[in-house]
């Protein structure tokens, strides 16, 4: 009987064991995608951009999103940079081609503030990171809000800069759940 019971004990343990090592298993790149974009303002952006890339499906962590989140958010700026100096050489209207000049400078600035992010998430800083894809979104808003200083005029690329707004956000988001995650100092 001894025997039966030190068996069942075995068997119960070894159960308990396998139960807890597949309970601390890392979460799919499925699941991780989801943790993110269900905290995220956009979360069909979100989806979308993450589960777009062979190398989002692959992540092996938040880490891993957020990077990838940031290098969508600066193939976005260079982007928006390269179509902004395309409606530059496109038009005469002096205001306007200020307010684009003004945006080249803005954005980029916004792409050099999204490398120091990326820089800044790859050493676990992440209040740094934090603080440059806010500063590239600030200057994507103000892009947008140098059209509105003359009546009648409106940005050309308001789409785009509302796109890269959503992709910095949601880098925010995922830099703020690994903030969260890490040990505190």
């Amino acid at each position: 009987m001894k025997t039966i019971t030190t068996n069942l004990f075995l068997v119960l343990l070894s159960v308990f064991f396998c139960h807890q090592v597949l309970a601390n298993e890392a979460p799919s790149p499925e699941d991780l995608i989801t943790q993110a974009c269900d905290r995220s303002l956009y979360k069909n952006v979100c989806k979308a951009i993450l589960e777009s890339d062979t190398e989002g499906k692959g992540s092996s962590d938040l880490q891993d999103l957020g990077k990838l989140a940031l290098q969508f958010a600066s193939k976005n700026a260079t982007a928006i940079f390269e179509q902004i100096l395309d409606v530059f050489d496109s038009t005469t209207n002096e205001f306007e081609r200020q307010c684009l000049a003004d945006c080249s400078e803005g954005f980029q600035d916004a792409i050099e503030q999204i490398h120091d992010a990326i820089e800044a998430l790859e050493s676990k800083q992440y209040d740094d990171a934090n603080t440059w894809i806010t500063g590239a979104m600030g200057d994507a808003q103000s892009y947008e809000e140098g059209f509105h200083e003359e009546p009648g005029h409106e940005s050309p690329l308001s789409k785009m800069s509302e796109l890269f707004s959503q992709i910095c956000s949601i880098a925010l988001t995922i830099t703020n759940l690994l903030n969260a995650d890490a040990p505190a100092a």
